[in-house]
């Protein structure tokens, strides 16, 4: 046969200290990006108030991540659309025709017929600090020297 047989019970070397650092890094920065920028972020650039005056859901309620298109009349008269989505980052969905709403940019919360809708802040905290002590971690794992005790120990010549 060709190329080296390997017992069963021989393992191959895991990443070095770079990969794990890289991998460590680039999870990180996935984690920052959904569940900052996409999540966090677009909720913070909502601005809607008003009372909704349509509601239609795309497909349809009883698919699994359907989203809402929205009406919403502001004191103005001026109508706008906003989206309701499966996701934290948009407004709720299936509210009913007639609700009033007020949703701030810059705000996490939403205030739903007179009730404040609280943000989940607290669980986003959380994952968005894993994910930035990942990217340091994986910084640091990356740049540094491997340990002393890693290298090879330099063989001495009997005399």
């Amino acid at each position: 046969m060709r190329g080296v047989m390997r017992s069963p019970t021989t393992r191959s070397p895991g990443p070095t200290k770079k990969q794990a650092g890289a991998i460590l890094f680039f999870f990180g920065l996935y984690l920052l990006y959904g569940f900052g920028w996409e999540t966090v972020g677009h909720a913070l650039s909502i601005e809607a108030e008003g009372v909704v005056t349509s509601s239609q859901d795309i497909p349809d309620r009883k698919a699994p991540r359907y989203a809402t298109k929205y009406t919403v009349r502001g004191s103005d008269g001026v109508d706008r659309e906003v989206w309701g989505g499966a996701t934290d980052g948009t407004l709720p969905r299936s509210m009913p025709v007639g609700t009033h709403i007020r949703k701030q940019k810059g705000h996490l919360d939403l205030e739903q017929d007179g009730k404040l809708v609280r943000f989940p802040i607290t669980f986003y905290v959380i994952i968005l600090s894993i994910a930035a002590a990942l990217v340091v971690v994986g910084i640091r794992l990356f740049v540094s020297k491997p340990l002393a005790s890693s290298l090879p120990v330099p063989r001495q010549e009997a005399q």
